[in-house]
């Protein structure tokens, strides 16, 4: 290639399909820090400052000791192979430092966050989070989660909001009496468009799936959201979240409106609870974003500050909701 005109090489026909459209999807994605556009003020705006906090992100430091005890269990138990590959994609050869993460914006249709390339933190098994260890001594590595994100966006689509337990509310709202785990399967059925078989087990005799969940999709006015939805695409030919994202499906649905519009509420969040934890002097780093929660290593002087920083929760500004959070340690 030396002396060629690199714009005339046909670079899909150079290298493996799955590689060349994994450079353009990583171009597109840095792409969105440097448009100026007005007309598309989604991504002047909110997509921007999405990058921007996921470019915040520190790489954790790896605990090899726990690395090597998963990996002696699995032997013994002789176990597949996946959760060591997976594991093996967070270990520097250099360094006690993580391998990078590198998250993408632009792969799913409602604009989800996946991992385009690193260590999969996303699919990383909870309990395997443990190989992650603090920078500092003593530190804590803490997740801190967004509590009922999607419903709690679907309420605010139609003007109502929860600040307590939103499942318990739920259960005293429909006029039918259940329990909380079957308030929760109800409601998300509901909003992610599942059927009532899901129910069956859950509900007493009495009680039937097929009511219950027209109860909750009642309350979260689906049949509404569904209209609104399709009268939408007819005229423009997309759907639009809460934020402005454009949504193009040949299919839009309720579930489409509320997972794209969750993903800019929860960085709505994010970025708040950074703002205060700064303002707080708290001395942490942020590590991961799971979806609607985020991973931080804390120095063990501040951790008595993250929580009391985050009992009132945060407000996304822009469907004026504020959500509450729940903190647990990763141990």
């Amino acid at each position: 290639l030396l002396g060629a005109n690199v714009q005339k090489i046909p670079w899909p026909k150079c290298m493996k399909k799955s590689e060349y459209l994994g450079i353009v999807k990583s171009i597109v994605d840095q792409l969105w820090l440097h448009i100026s556009d007005e007309s598309n003020s989604y991504y002047v705006t909110t997509l921007k400052r999405n990058r921007k906090l996921i470019q915040s992100l520190v790489s954790p430091h790896i605990n090899i000791g726990e690395v090597d005890r998963i990996r002696q269990e699995h032997v013994a138990e002789n176990n597949s192979n996946n959760t060591l590959l997976q594991i093996k994609k967070f270990i520097s050869k250099d360094s006690v430092i993580s391998n990078k993460s590198i998250y993408s914006l632009s792969s799913s249709v409602t604009g989800r966050m996946t991992i385009s390339s690193g260590p999969n933190i996303l699919t990383l098994k909870k309990e395997n989070r443990s190989i992650i260890k603090s920078r500092y001594k003593n530190g804590s590595i803490l997740e801190i989660d967004i509590k009922s994100a999607e419903p709690r966006v679907a309420l605010s689509l139609i003007g109502k909001s929860v600040s307590g337990d939103i499942y318990s509310e739920i259960m005293n709202s429909i006029g039918v009496k259940i329990d909380r785990p079957a308030a929760k399967i109800a409601t998300l059925s509901a909003i992610y468009g599942a059927s009532h078989h899901s129910l069956k087990n859950r509900l007493p005799n009495s009680a039937s799936s097929i009511h219950v969940l027209d109860s909750v999709k009642n309350y979260f006015r689906v049949y509404d959201l569904e209209k609104v939805i399709s009268e939408q695409k007819r005229d423009i030919g997309y759907i639009s979240n809460t934020h402005g994202r454009k949504i193009f499906s040949n299919e839009p649905s309720v579930n489409h409106l509320i997972q794209s519009s969750t993903v800019d509420v929860s960085f709505d969040v994010f970025e708040n609870l950074f703002k205060t934890l700064d303002k707080n002097g708290v001395e942490y780093k942020p590590l991961y974003f799971i979806h609607d929660a985020v991973i931080i290593d804390v120095d063990s002087s501040c951790i008595d500050l993250v929580y009391k920083s985050c009992k009132n929760g945060f407000e996304s500004e822009r469907i004026k909701t504020v959500f509450p959070v729940s903190i647990g340690e990763i141990r």
